[in-house]
Formats: C-alpha cells, sequence, structure tokens
C-alpha cells in the first residue's frame, strides 16, 4: 500500500496548498502468515513544519521512519480481537536552529482493537481501539539516548 498524505495549519483559506503543516509518502509491504496472522514493514519519508515557539520562526523538519508490524486476530461469530506490536525507527532532519532535537527515535506501539459486526455479514462494524506509545530518543547535541517512557495513548 502506497499513500500520500498532506496536512496544513487552520485558517481562512480553503486552498490546499496553501499554509502547509506536513506531507507524507508512505510505502508499506503486508504479508498474511496465517489465517490470523498477519505482518508488514513500511517506509516513510515526512517534511513537517514546526513553530519555535520562543522566536516564532517555522522550520521544516525532515524525518524518514522504518518501522515493523505484527498482528494476531482472535475471531468469533460476533466480534475479532488483533493486538498489534509495532516498533519503529526513526531519523531526524532538522535545521541547527532547532537546538533541543533529537536526531534519532525508537518507538514502541501497543494497539489493542476490538471489532463487533452490527449485521449478519459484518459489512457494518463498530471498531473501538486503544494505542499506547513508547520511547526514546537520541539527542542530536549530547548524543545521549533518553530512558524509555510512556508517551501517549490514542484511543
Amino acid at each position: 500500500m502506497t499513500y500520500l498524505g498532506m496536512g496544513r495549519t487552520s485558517g481562512n483559506s480553503l486552498n490546499p496548498i496553501e499554509k502547509p503543516a506536513i506531507f507524507a509518502l508512505n510505502q508499506e509491504f503486508y504479508h498474511q502468515l496465517k489465517n490470523n496472522l498477519k505482518y508488514s514493514f513500511a517506509l516513510s519519508l515526512r517534511d513537517q513544519k514546526e513553530i519555535i515557539p520562543s522566536n516564532g520562526k517555522t522550520v521544516d523538519q525532515q524525518e524518514i521512519r522504518l518501522y515493523g508490524r505484527l498482528s494476531y486476530a482472535f475471531k468469533s461469530k460476533k466480534f475479532k480481537i488483533t493486538p498489534t506490536f509495532r516498533q519503529e525507527f526513526r531519523k531526524f532532519f532538522a535545521p541547527k536552529s532547532l537546538e533541543d532535537a533529537e536526531s534519532f527515535a525508537l518507538r514502541t506501539r501497543l494497539r489493542l482493537q476490538l471489532s463487533i459486526g452490527l449485521n449478519q455479514d459484518a459489512s457494518k462494524k463498530l471498531i473501538l481501539s486503544s494505542e499506547q506509545l513508547f520511547s526514546t530518543e537520541k539527542d542530536a547535541l549530547s548524543k545521549e539516548w533518553s530512558d524509555l517512557q510512556y508517551h501517549e495513548s490514542r484511543f
């Protein structure tokens, strides 16, 4: 699967090219090992505009992500539960003016997804998901790795 994504900052204009915030190009390769077991590998290129709070200037932060994902689906007639493990490596290309930027990051994502069929053929579903993100970063200046820390949850 390949996709190109774009985001922009808010404003009054409806022009999608005006005030770009992020561009992302992603290529992901999937493989089904067994009926319930799936893995994937991906490469993602991103260009994100960030505002430095101290001076209000906008800088570009380019990033390359490499990641692998492993999922196993537990299925029944009415629902499916899918735990997923994703390990990600990120490399940043930040301008020298962004002094507190990290140069590398390792992130671990743990997701649990519940899918409930709402009709007989399960063409309509209710999907609930919870994902926890843990990460460690290598500081660009000190070259030291931070401790592995809980970073955020996504629901």
